[in-house]
């Protein structure tokens, strides 16, 4: 069952979007939350999956940078033409009369009606919210908060009732080799800073696995979440070819 389904364009929010997946995922678990890239399996039919995630969640959030209106390749808006996923996306779960949440990125300007094609005109009527890369950690926890009063159902299967406790600090970058030292046995994430010359300052976030070789115990955070015994965490591992289904979190500055 999908609960919450994430809309982005890659061009503009990719790295948005795997930041909140991984802590939409950390709340609700991997398997109630969609995010294509993530969620699809090798050789499943793409179109059937998204048609699938988009009849049953219970809301969407839409992530919206920059160039969320830019043209495409041929000159047209990408938004204006009628195969365009995102615009589809957005047009169901309006026409299903679920939340839908547009998620301003960074600097995005605010929509305006009179912009987006009829079918999804309603979306600019949607009080927005703004998640920012340098403060990305407790905007979208905030985030997370406000979709569960608004929508009672998610948190009432939640059963950890709150968002975890994933790192607030902004890490510039990582070194190639960097591992499990990482994280200390003590179960504290945190990251590490480099020369931001390695990196683009467009990125928003990036997602570190941190491979953590100790065994499971009382140490590590998020336990319930994150260790073997959660056949949910299994999978996300599985898909994301981690060794240990337990991860942290780290944001680009």
């Amino acid at each position: 069952m999908i609960d919450v389904f994430v809309s982005y364009r890659t061009v503009d929010a990719g790295y948005g979007a795997a930041g909140c997946y991984e802590f939409f995922a950390a709340r609700f678990g991997p398997d109630r939350v969609f995010r294509d890239c993530t969620s699809v399996l090798p050789g499943e039919v793409y179109p059937e999956a998204i048609e699938k995630a988009l009849e049953e969640t219970r809301a969407l959030v839409a992530l919206i940078g920059p160039d969320w209106l830019a043209a495409g390749a041929e000159g047209r808006r990408l938004i204006d033409l009628p195969g365009d996923w995102v615009r589809h996306e957005i047009g169901r779960a309006l026409e299903r009369g679920i939340l839908v949440v547009p998620v301003l990125l960074n600097d995005a300007g605010a929509l305006v009606p009179s912009a987006l094609p009829n079918d999804i005109r309603p979306l600019a009527y949607r009080q927005a919210a703004r998640v920012h890369h340098r403060s990305f950690g407790s905007d979208v926890r905030r985030l997370i908060d406000q979709i569960v009063e608004l929508v009672p159902e998610l948190g009432r299967s939640d059963p950890a009732g709150l968002t975890p406790n994933l790192p607030l600090d902004v890490v510039s970058n990582i070194l190639p080799q960097a591992g499990p030292h990482l994280v200390p046995s003590s179960g504290a994430m945190r990251g590490v800073r480099l020369s931001p010359a390695r990196f683009r300052p467009i990125c928003l976030t990036l997602v570190v696995e941190v491979w953590l070789r100790q065994s499971p115990g009382p140490s590590a955070r998020g336990r319930s979440r994150f260790g073997g015994s959660d056949p949910r965490s299994e999978r996300h591992a599985r898909r994301s070819g981690c060794s240990t289904p337990r991860y942290a979190v780290a944001m680009l500055s």
